[in-house]
């Protein structure tokens, strides 16, 4: 093969992205998409929805870090008869986990609850929850669950 396909290999050291740069630059990015789109949902549900609906986000987080290769991703989304909203959803999420580990926020063997803890530290450590206006009850309601203090 006479082409480089340097280009194409997705690994850890060659991992890069413009979202990851930094602990600053990652918590715009949770704010603007994983940590917005939990707030949303929650604000959009009854409180009494709200752990369940946590519950989820954990799951989804759990399976977006089981899906790290490509080719396996793809054949399990068409498998799984996924809709673009929740590929996109989950493809966000594995972005999230690489790149939270390319810049050593999150180990390999990390637990899902340990994404969005981490996401709101650096959230609050940054104050991007006030830049991004992220729903204030739901933002303090996950805050008070993973022992965050804003």
């Amino acid at each position: 093969m006479k082409k480089d396909l340097t280009e194409f290999i997705k690994s850890d050291e060659l991992y890069q992205s413009n979202d990851f740069i930094s602990e600053r630059a990652a918590a715009g990015y949770v704010a603007k998409y994983l940590i917005s789109y939990i707030t949303i949902e929650l604000q959009n549900l009854p409180k009494d929805h709200w752990e369940n609906t946590l519950k989820t986000w954990l799951k989804i987080i759990a399976l977006a870090k089981s899906l790290q290769n490509n080719m396996q991703r793809s054949m399990f989304y068409q498998e799984n008869k996924f809709d673009m909203v929740m590929e996109g959803i989950t493809e966000d999420v594995i972005h999230t986990i690489n790149g939270f580990q390319s810049i050593n926020l999150l180990s390999k063997d990390f637990k899902p609850y340990e994404l969005i803890k981490k996401s709101l530290e650096i959230i609050v450590k940054y104050q991007k929850h006030q830049e991004y206006q992220l729903f204030e009850e739901p933002f303090k309601y996950l805050c008070q669950i993973f022992d965050v203090k804003t």
